[in-house]
């Protein structure tokens, strides 16, 4: 895959369109039909068929599963211990449970132990490790400053459009301060990771229970 076409699905103008989860096999599936439903730097639009489609491009460049690559070349380098590919089911130390919440109960969810994301979202962690992650990131320890201000550089689309989000990053701002970072989450958890550059300040936020309208959110906590 060539670079640009790799900055395409890092920042979703690839052309693909697809929602919803994209595991594995559906990813292999969009490789064997070939072509996407738009054409590439033509518009935003976020599909995690992007990352997994990613997932298979590092599994062929470095000969190794996604789990291992990301436990190999990131978790252990960087000691993020807590931080594994998680929803095939694999240990990771520390793991919790997920769960629905209705208004008295709490159901346990199986939500992300079956394969639904790949490298679209498959991996669990901690908010300490996102945290490390983050400084990581900031110390060049992951990628050169150079490209870390690509990934917080907002993509350019045709008509002079800007989206507010870069390579694999998303950007906005709190209360008119700068913010970059990403959110995610699915049934029975939500995750947000914000790292405020002017300030100096990250703040990674965690929650294994979900429901309609819930009065306390992952977002709104950061």
């Amino acid at each position: 895959v060539g670079a640009g076409l790799a900055d395409d699905l890092l920042d979703h103008t690839s052309g693909l369109t697809r929602g919803g989860p994209a595991p594995r096999a559906a990813a292999q599936k969009v490789i064997a039909r070939g072509g996407t439903a738009r054409g590439q730097g033509e518009v935003w639009d976020y599909s995690n068929y992007n990352y997994s489609l990613l997932g298979l491009v590092i599994e062929r460049a470095s000969g190794r599963d996604y789990a291992a690559y990301v436990h190999d070349e990131l978790a252990v380098p960087l000691g993020l211990t807590g931080t594994g590919y998680c929803e095939d089911g694999t240990a990771v130390s520390g793991r919790g449970r997920d769960y629905l919440s209705g208004r008295k109960t709490v159901t346990p969810t199986s939500y992300w132990t079956e394969p639904r994301f790949f490298a679209a979202g498959g991996l669990c962690s901690t908010v300490l490790d996102l945290v490390r992650w983050e400084q990581a990131l900031e110390e060049g320890r992951i990628v050169s400053p150079p490209m870390l201000q690509a990934m917080r550089t907002p993509v350019r689309l045709p008509g002079a459009i800007e989206a507010d989000y870069g390579l694999g990053t998303r950007m906005g701002s709190t209360v008119g301060r700068r913010k970059v970072g990403h959110t995610g989450g699915g049934q029975g958890n939500k995750a947000v990771l914000a790292r405020y550059p002017d300030e100096s300040v990250t703040i990674a936020v965690l929650l294994n229970t979900e429901r309609r309208n819930a009065p306390v959110t992952a977002t709104g906590i950061e």
